[in-house]
């Protein structure tokens, strides 16, 4: 079986900001409200390099015990989930074909 590494760096195939905010929503459950919702919303646009960096700002921000590893595992498992809901619908077809043919393509987002 050959392998698919499908990238969407503009979510075009995916809603990760949708996605995002859904996370953020449930993850303010902690008792952060909806100004924590905003903060993190905000910390997210801010486009910091990468989410390491962004829960040790959280952590920090909202003086969670969780460690800046847990927080972003229990993140990246979340997403994965949330990711799979935001899919951008009507891309069944290509999406059927790519992975039938096996054959490396590139979709470009014109």
């Amino acid at each position: 079986m050959q392998r698919l590494a499908l990238f969407d760096l503009d979510n075009t195939l995916i809603d990760l900001d949708a996605a995002f905010v859904l996370w953020a929503e449930k993850f303010a459950d902690r008792g952060l409200g909806l100004e924590g919702v905003d903060w993190l919303l905000n910390l997210n646009r801010d486009g910091l390099p990468h989410r390491e960096l962004f829960f040790h700002a959280v952590r920090e921000r909202f003086r969670l015990s969780d460690s800046v590893e847990d927080l972003w595992t229990a993140y990246r498992r979340r997403m994965i989930a949330l990711a799979e809901r935001q899919r951008v619908h009507g891309l069944g077809e290509p999406e059927d074909q790519l992975r039938s043919s096996r054959h490396l393509s590139c979709i470009p987002a014109g």
